[in-house]
């Protein structure tokens, strides 16, 4: 069984206050370009003064100020609720404990606080920090490649995973996911395009560089099809199991482009080790907007319902919006309602 999604990716780098953005690409790419690099702009101003609370530890949930009156993540002190505690698992009460599979770094979803570190920061990091408290546990992150985190969900060793996972109709035979945030794929390619990419129905006998076990693989799959109905020449697809490797590959020029995730690669290239990269200005842009959800095995049903039940409480009292409004996220990410196992495909 193929589980191939997650539209994820990209990420990494470090932040430099006060980057200016490129203003024709704006105009190029439309609404879409102008809301990632806002999103961009904002990450890399957080970064350089300072990502504040919701980082996690060795693993552990929030170092952030925590007390019993709450836990403060991104300037919202986040209760528990007793409600929401007892819908947990006997076992789960008792250890204290959600063992939470990642895969850092992924910015602006996950990213390291200090790279060669196991402090963790992101908008899905804190996410995953509030909801914790909210359920008066800790989350436990273990940092785990991306094509083995359903197989150690299914060998009981995580219990849930948050790691911009796409939810998905072929993944909903095994998990059920807690819809939360929005996502998409975008092309990027090296500095001034030299080789013309213009999207993915230009791809024709190009090399792409992709991170195993993401939809994208499925969508560039899918695009290989259409061009061997049109009689026309094959893409070769080289698959990597970090992103930060695909991009590898691109940037030696075993690949000439890289698809990935829109927000991570909007990121990227205003970094100054993405300043080498572009983004394809493509109007078909976001390819398939999908979305993100926590995903747990379907047995347990407990958690599950927990989660969605903290999710909600966090959109009720403001923590939702402030977290994605800390990295300029919420038009771009926000979902209206957080639902489950709302993929449609």
């Amino acid at each position: 069984m193929s589980f191939m999604g997650r539209g994820k990716r990209s990420r990494r780098g470090s932040r430099s206050c006060g980057r200016g953005v490129d203003r024709g690409l704006v105009a190029t790419c439309g609404r879409w370009c102008a809301l990632l690099l806002a999103l961009t702009v904002g990450l890399l101003l957080l970064g350089a003064c300072g990502s504040g609370g919701g980082t996690a530890d060795n693993g552990a949930s929030p170092s952030a100020s925590s007390a019993a009156s709450g836990t403060e993540i991104a300037g919202v002190v986040v209760t528990a609720d007793s409600a929401i505690h007892d819908m947990l698992s006997d076992t789960m009460k008792s250890s204290g404990v959600v063992r939470v599979a990642c895969d850092v770094p992924y910015p602006p979803w996950q990213m390291y606080e200090e790279l060669g570190t196991d402090k963790f920061t992101g908008a899905e990091i804190e996410m995953g920090n509030a909801l914790a408290a909210k359920m008066g546990v800790k989350f436990g992150w273990q940092n785990t490649i991306f094509d083995s985190i359903i197989p150690a969900l299914q060998a009981d060793k995580a219990d849930a995973v948050m790691a911009t996972m796409w939810d998905s109709l072929d993944r909903q035979k095994v998990m059920d996911f807690v819809d939360w945030a929005k996502d998409g794929g975008v092309l990027v390619v090296m500095k001034g395009n030299p080789k013309g990419v213009t999207g993915l129905d230009n791809l024709s006998g190009r090399t792409v560089a992709v991170q195993t076990g993401t939809l994208f693989v499925g969508q560039l799959e899918e695009q290989q099809k259409q061009l061997v109905a049109a009689g026309k020449p094959k893409m070769q697809i080289l698959q990597f199991s970090k992103d930060a490797e695909a991009l590898l590959a691109l940037k030696s020029g075993k690949a000439e482009v890289e698809m990935t995730s829109a927000p991570g690669a909007a990121y990227l290239v205003q970094t100054p080790e993405g300043a080498a990269y572009e983004l394809v200005a493509d109007p078909a842009a976001p390819y398939t907007p999908s979305l993100v959800g926590v995903g747990v095995l379907k047995k347990n049903s407990q958690l599950r319902d927990a989660i969605k039940a903290a999710f909600d409480a966090l959109m009720a009292d403001g923590t939702y919006g402030a977290i994605l409004d800390k990295y300029q996220a919420r038009e771009l990410l926000a979902v209206d309602e957080v639902k489950v196992n709302a993929a449609t495909e």
